[in-house]
C-alpha cells in the first residue's frame, strides 16, 4: 500500500482539530470521488480511491470519509479534510490521512479551496505532485438554493487548480528551454572557434585543441540531451502539459549535436590528412637522404670500377698491338713461296691472336659484370656508370673485329703468294703472244703477202694466243 508519512506538527491529538459533524441531520451532503489514471500502480493510489462522503467540518471547511473501497482494496479508514495555517504554511492544505488531524498522512494539497482540489495532490505528502490522482465532486441530493454557492466555488477551485498546473508546467518548460539555449549558444561558440582554427595553415597542435574542445562540447550536449529526456518523461506524469512544448526543444538539441558531429568529422579527417602528410614529407625525407646516401656509395664505385675497366681495354689494345706488329713482316713484298722468315711471322701472328681473343673474352666478361652491377645503381650514378662501360663495351667490339681480321693470316698469305705465281704465268704468256704476233707483223709488212703466208702467219700466231688466253 502508499507508504503513510508523519506530519511534523506530531502530538496533535486526534480531535484537537475542533472537527464538528453536520448540526442538521437531513443537510445536503456531498460525495467525493477519488480515482487513479494511473496504467501500472506503482505509489499504490489504491490506498486513497474509492468514494468520499462528507462526514463534518474541521477548520471551517468540509471533512469527508470514505464509505465505499474499489472491489479487491482493503478497506481501512482514510478522511480527506482540510488544515489551516495554525501550524505553519508546510502544513497548510487538504490531506488524507487516517484521522482528521491525525499524523499518519498519505497526501497533500497546498491550496486554499472551499471544497478537495481536483487535482495537485503530491504524493507522499511533501513529494512531487501526481496528475494520476483524481478528485471529482458529486452532488448525491437535488440542486437546492444553496447549492449554487458551492458549483461556483467548485470552478474557482477548478480554475486555480489549472492555475497552478500551467503554472508549474510553464516554469518546467522555461527551465528545459534555458538549459537548451544554454547549451546552443555555447556550443555555437565552441563551434566558430573550431572553424577559425581550422583556416589557414593548421598544425597537429591546433587540430588537438579542436578535437577536444568539439569533444566536451558533444559530452555537454548529450548530458543536456538526456537531462531533457528525462525531464520529458517525468513531465508526462506531473506536468502534461509542458510536454508539446518541450518535445519541441529536442530536436534543437539533436540539431547541434548533429553540427558538433559533422565538424568533429571534418576536424578528424583534416587531422588525418595532415598527419598523412606529415608522414609523407618525412618519408619522402628519407627517402631523399637514402638516394642520396646511395648515389654517393655508387659514384665512389663507379670511380673505383671504372679504372679497373679502361684497364682491360688498355690490354686488350696493346694484345691487337701485338697482332699487328707479328703480322706486319707480311705486309712487305711478298716471296714467291713460304719461306723461314715469313713462316716465323704467321705463326707470331697466330700466337698473338689466340692470346688476344683469350684477353678480349676476359675483357668482355669483365665489363659484363661491371654493366651488370651498374644496372643497381642509383639513377644518376647508373645513368654515368652505364654510358661509361657501354662506350668501353663498343670500343672492345672494335678490337676484336680488328683482331678477328687476322685469324686467317695463313690462308691469306697462301692465297696471296698464289696469286703473284698466277700473275707472273701470265705475264709470260702474254709477252710470248707479243713476240709472235711482231714477228708476223714484220713479215706482212712491206709487200702484198701470198695466200700461203698469211696461213703460216696465223698459224704461228695461233699457239701464242691460245697460251695467253688460257692463262
Amino acid at each position: 500500500g502508499l507508504a503513510a508519512r508523519k506530519r511534523a506538527a506530531e502530538g496533535i491529538p486526534v480531535g484537537a482539530s475542533a472537527a464538528k459533524k453536520p448540526n442538521a441531520p437531513g443537510a445536503q451532503k456531498l460525495t467525493i470521488i477519488v480515482q487513479s489514471k494511473a496504467v501500472d500502480d506503482t505509489l499504490g493510489l489504491d490506498t486513497l480511491i474509492g468514494e468520499y462522503t462528507e462526514a463534518g467540518m474541521n477548520h471551517n471547511k468540509k471533512f469527508f470519509k470514505r464509505t465505499r473501497c474499489p472491489e479487491g482494496v482493503e478497506e481501512q479508514s482514510v478522511f480527506m479534510y482540510y488544515w489551516d495555517g495554525r501550524d505553519g504554511a508546510d502544513f497548510s492544505g487538504w490531506w488524507f490521512g487516517d484521522q482528521v488531524g491525525g499524523s499518519q498522512v498519505w497526501s497533500r494539497c497546498e491550496m486554499d479551496s472551499p471544497l478537495p482540489p481536483k487535482a495537485g495532490w503530491r504524493i507522499p505528502w511533501d513529494g512531487p505532485v501526481q496528475n494520476d490522482l483524481v478528485v471529482d465532486q458529486k452532488r448525491l441530493v437535488k440542486t437546492a438554493a444553496g447549492e449554487v454557492k458551492d458549483v461556483k466555488s467548485e470552478k474557482k477551485e477548478e480554475a486555480e487548480v489549472s492555475a497552478a498546473v500551467q503554472a508549474e508546467a510553464d516554469e518546467r518548460v522555461q527551465r528545459a528551454t534555458d538549459r537548451v539555449v544554454v547549451a546552443e549558444i555555447e556550443a555555437t561558440q565552441a563551434l566558430e572557434s573550431a572553424r577559425a582554427m581550422l583556416e589557414g595553415e593548421v598544425t597537429a597542435e591546433n587540430l588537438k585543441v579542436v578535437d577536444e574542445l568539439l569533444q566536451s562540447q558533444l559530452i555537454a550536449l548529450t548530458q543536456a540531451n538526456k537531462v531533457l529526456s528525462a525531464d520529458t518523461m517525468d513531465a508526462r506524469k506531473t506536468a502534461p502539459r509542458a510536454v508539446p512544448a518541450m518535445a519541441k526543444l529536442t530536436p534543437r538539441v539533436r540539431s547541434v549535436q548533429a553540427s558538433i558531429a559533422q565538424e568533429m568529422k571534418s576536424a578528424k579527417q583534416l587531422f588525418a590528412q595532415k598527419q598523412q602528410e606529415q608522414e609523407d614529407k618525412v618519408q619522402q625525407k628519407a627517402a631523399e637522404e637514402k638516394l642520396m646516401l646511395a648515389e654517393q656509395r655508387d659514384a665512389k664505385a663507379l670511380e673505383d670500377a671504372l679504372p679497373e675497366a679502361m684497364e682491360a681495354i688498355t690490354q686488350a689494345e696493346e694484345l691487337l698491338d701485338t697482332v699487328v706488329a707479328a703480322a706486319s713482316p707480311l705486309q712487305s713484298d711478298i716471296a714467291e713461296e713460304l719461306n723461314d722468315f715469313t713462316t716465323t711471322a704467321i705463326k707470331e701472328t697466330e700466337a698473338a691472336v689466340v692470346k688476344a681473343q683469350t684477353g678480349i673474352k676476359q675483357a668482355k666478361v669483365h665489363i659484363s659484370q661491371k654493366i651488370a652491377a651498374a644496372k643497381s645503381y642509383a639513377p644518376e650514378a647508373r645513368k654515368v656508370a652505364l654510358s661509361e662501360f657501354t662506350s668501353l663495351q663498343e670500343k672492345l667490339n672494335e678490337i676484336q673485329q680488328k683482331v678477328s681480321g687476322y685469324m686467317r693470316v695463313r690462308k691469306d698469305f697462301e692465297q696471296k703468294i698464289e696469286g703473284k705465281r698466277v700473275m707472273a704465268e701470265v705475264a709470260q704468256k702474254v709477252g710470248d703472244a707479243e713476240l709472235e704476233v711482231e714477228k708476223v707483223v714484220n713479215v706482212l709488212k712491206g709487200t702484198k703477202p701470198s695466200s700461203e703466208e698469211i696461213a703460216s702467219a696465223e698459224a704461228a700466231v695461233a699457239p701464242a694466243m691460245g697460251g695467253a688466253v688460257s692463262a
